[in-house]
């Protein structure tokens, strides 16, 4: 059973052609796609493209590394969806209210982060990987957050800067 939790109204979904093209453009370097690799503490991501319209990504996470050292992080701008095409990916988020949920993602679920949700990922048990599919990236987007006596602090030291 596959599952899409989307905190707004539906979308449309990636068709099972457009994934397996996409999945062979990144592990075939014949097919002619660029893609700018950027290594992270708890993997790295291959940037597929990033352009005014929409940004598109395939995020690996090692086996139980947190996204930004385990500290949450919320875009201003960027609307995302994650899309789990190998592994089991655990998520994070914060409601209005400050209520943390934790979902564990299979192969084949996917999600909708809107600009302004608190969210962290990592990894659950082996390595993961997962397709965010995005309005357009840009550096100075992401803002890292920590409850702290009940409180939200931003842009906490410590966490990855610019980038989950």
């Amino acid at each position: 059973m596959r599952f899409h939790w989307d905190l707004a109204p539906p979308g449309r979904y990636l068709l099972p052609g457009a994934l397996l093209c996409l999945l062979r453009s990144w592990t075939s370097p014949e097919i002619g796609v660029h893609m700018r690799v950027e290594a992270k503490t708890w993997g790295h991501e291959r940037i597929v493209t990033n352009n005014d319209l929409y940004c598109m990504k395939v995020l690996t996470c090692e086996a139980r590394l947190w996204s930004s050292k385990g500290k949450f992080h919320y875009h201003r701008v960027k609307d995302e969806t994650f899309l789990v095409i190998e592994g089991l990916l655990e998520l994070d988020t914060v409601d209005e209210r400050g209520n943390i949920t934790n979902r564990l993602l299979r192969e084949g679920d996917s999600i909708r982060i809107l600009p302004g949700s608190k969210h962290r990922f990592r990894s659950y048990g082996r390595r993961c990987r997962f397709i965010e599919a995005s309005t357009q990236h840009f550096d100075g987007d992401s803002v890292r957050t920590e409850l702290v006596e009940g409180k939200w602090i931003d842009d906490v030291p410590g966490a990855e800067s610019g980038r989950s």
